[in-house]
C-alpha cells in the first residue's frame, strides 16, 4: 500500500513508518524536521511541511491509499495543530479520492458507551486539568474527522510506553484505569492493521491497551 503518515517523526510515528516499510508498504512521511527520520530508507518519501499548511497536507495525501495520523503527541503549546490538520486533511482526501484515515488520540477523548470506571474518570480529570487546551484541540480534530464521509477510525490509547512489539493487546470498548498502558510499537501495529482493512472498526473509536 501507499501510505501517508502524519506525525512521522514522533515516537509513535517513527514506529509506524518503520513497521510499514518492513511490511513492504511505501510511505510518504510528512514532517517539519525531516532530519528526525534519520537515514533515508527505501520506500520512504519525505514530505516537508506543517499540518497547518493545507497545500502541503494535500500534496502529501495525493497518490496515497490510506492516511495515518500519529499527531496525538504534539507539544502542549500547539493548541490548534490537531484541528488544523483535520480541517486540511478531510478536503484533501476528498479531492484525492482517498477514503481511509486512521488517527491516534488519547483516552481523554470520550464517547457515549465508554465504561465509566473510577480510574478512567480520574485519568481524564487529570489530563484535562494539566492539558485542557490540548484536550479541546483533540476533541475538535475528532469531531471534524468523524463528521466527514471518510472511512475513519480513531484509535484511543492510554499511557504509551517504549516497550517492544508484542502483538498481544486488546482493542474495543475497554475498562481503563490510571495504570492502563500499551507500547507505542503495538499501537503502530494496530494502526497499520486498520489502514489495511477499511472495514475494521470503520467509523468507530476503539481503545487499545495491553
Amino acid at each position: 500500500m501507499r501510505l501517508a503518515v502524519f506525525g512521522a517523526t514522533g515516537r509513535t510515528g517513527l514506529l509506524i513508518v518503520r513497521q510499514a516499510v518492513d511490511a513492504g508498504h511505501h510511505v510518504t512521511a510528512f514532517a517539519r524536521r525531516p532530519e528526525a527520520l534519520g537515514a533515508e530508507r527505501e520506500n520512504v518519501t519525505v514530505a516537508l511541511g506543517d499540518v497547518r499548511d493545507s497545500g502541503a497536507v494535500a500534496a502529501a495525501v495525493r497518490g496515497s491509499q490510506a492516511v495515518l495520523s500519529a499527531l496525538g503527541t504534539l507539544r502542549l503549546s500547539e493548541h490548534d495543530a490537531l484541528r488544523s490538520f483535520a480541517r486540511a486533511v478531510v478536503p484533501a482526501m476528498r479531492e484525492a479520492g482517498v477514503r481511509r484515515i486512521v488517527a491516534l488520540t488519547g483516552t481523554g477523548v470520550s464517547e457515549e458507551g465508554d465504561i465509566e470506571s473510577l480510574g478512567l474518570r480520574l485519568s481524564n480529570a487529570l489530563i484535562k486539568g494539566l492539558a485542557g487546551e490540548a484536550v479541546r484541540d483533540a476533541y475538535e480534530c475528532v469531531e471534524a474527522i468523524g463528521a466527514s464521509e471518510l472511512d475513519w477510525t480513531i484509535v484511543r490509547a492510554p499511557f504509551m510506553t517504549g516497550g517492544p512489539l508484542t502483538r498481544r493487546y486488546r482493542t474495543g470498548t475497554l475498562r481503563m484505569g490510571l495504570a492502563s498502558h500499551v507500547s507505542r510499537a503495538d499501537v503502530a501495529h494496530f494502526m497499520l492493521a486498520l489502514a489495511a482493512d477499511s472495514g475494521l472498526y470503520a467509523r468507530r473509536m476503539p481503545m487499545i491497551r495491553t
